[in-house]
């Protein structure tokens, strides 16, 4: 008795390469399809990640215009206060209104922050 061949006759590779060619045009709309699909996320995530950048390069301009600002304002309030006050007392009552609306900030940010927490659960 002989053992049946493993090896793949002509006819079953022709028919095989003849089935593969038949699933690959036939899956050609889908491909095109999904392939115009991922063109579209593509472009929409690139543009929203240049809009992201542009938004983070300009928020940091604001971020070191306003301490700039700042320092020249409260420069500004201590030599307008020491008209009045001595030095000293100017430069505290500045300090305690910089204090005071660093804390009510912080807060209205916290309050924020669990606001956000409470909606998302």
């Amino acid at each position: 008795m002989t053992m049946p061949s493993t090896t793949p006759t002509d006819h079953a590779v022709r028919l095989a390469n003849r089935l593969a060619a038949q699933l690959i045009r036939a899956s050609a709309p889908a491909r095109r399809r999904l392939r115009g699909r991922w063109r579209r996320i593509r472009t929409d995530l690139i543009d929203k990640l240049k809009l992201a950048a542009l938004g983070g390069v300009l928020l940091g301009f604001a971020t070191v215009a306003v301490l700039s600002a700042g320092y020249l304002f409260l420069g500004f309030s201590v030599e307008a206060l020491g008209q009045w006050l001595p030095r000293w007392l100017a430069m505290l009552v500045c300090a305690l209104v910089l204090l005071l609306t660093s804390v009510v900030s912080g807060g209205l940010g916290v309050l924020a922050l669990s606001r956000l927490r409470k909606a998302s659960r």
